[in-house]
């Protein structure tokens, strides 16, 4: 029989208090303090109903030929098949920062409700806009050290663009809980803490390719390999895209401020 917190608790805490009830009252105080000191221990260790997933993600070009030369920028995250699996947002906001025309993280994974600082840590101005439906907002133009907010209250996968320069792009994708890895150069994450149960592990990259697998959590680490994604656009593809008034984007000159 596989025990859940509840009842670990339930049997944690009784068998504790039949023993305290057994002390002498002179002993009862060291006894109640040194029940407390153990169930905290014992609850502030994540092992015990907990395991990790880790591995490593393929990231195929366009067509499935050839790898991409970096496969970083890879989401990992874990769905529930049966239950919602469903964390609070963290009280502190994630930023992002714009440096030398770019976007860094170039790839944000949030927790449904958090917020975003967009900081500007160029020497120029910086218009960050985004024209997705369900999140839609336009920051207009601010100097180095400045930052604005955006909070994310809806799931989904987020575009966010300058309006002065074309290839500054950032993906932005919001989910229910902060069980998620996103993969570094070699494709390589790492999940940890993760109750056990059965998930559906899910990828997807910044150029499109996405792949499924279902999975099994217990308290040992699960190791996966052989997941690969192809992509279904090429850069050049992911830059070609409208500024916030719809239009193509000047090549030369001043932008327009409004």
């Amino acid at each position: 029989m596989t025990l859940n917190i509840k009842h670990y608790f339930l049997f944690y805490t009784g068998s504790m208090v039949r023993l305290i009830g057994s002390f002498k009252p002179a002993c009862l105080s060291s006894s109640i303090l040194l029940f407390a000191t153990l169930l905290l221990a014992t609850l502030l260790t994540p092992n015990v109903w907990a395991g990790s997933v880790s591995g490593q993600i393929e990231v195929l070009k366009k067509g499935g030929r050839k790898s991409l030369d970096s496969a970083s920028y890879a989401l990992v995250y874990l769905t529930a098949n049966n239950t919602s699996l469903k964390t609070e947002p963290p009280a502190s906001p994630v930023i992002v920062n714009q440096k030398k025309k770019r976007f860094f993280p170039r790839l944000m994974p949030l927790v449904k409700g958090q917020t975003v600082h967009f900081y500007n840590q160029d020497e120029l101005e910086h218009n960050v806009f985004s024209t997705e439906e369900k999140n839609s907002f336009d920051l207009g133009r601010y100097a180095k050290g400045d930052f604005r907010p955006v909070t994310y209250s809806e799931n989904g996968n987020y575009k966010v663009y300058c309006n002065i320069h074309q290839k500054m792009i950032l993906d932005i994708v919001v989910l229910d809980n902060h069980y998620f890895a996103v993969t570094d150069e070699a494709g390589k994450f790492s999940i940890d803490h993760v109750p056990n149960g059965d998930y559906q592990l899910n990828v997807w990259h910044i150029y499109g390719g996405e792949a499924t697998q279902t999975i099994s959590i217990a308290d040992q680490p699960l190791v996966l390999a052989g997941m690969a994604v192809t992509s279904t656009k090429v850069v050049r593809e992911v830059q070609k895209h409208s500024n916030k008034f719809g239009k193509k984007y000047k090549k030369k000159g001043r932008y327009r401020r409004n």
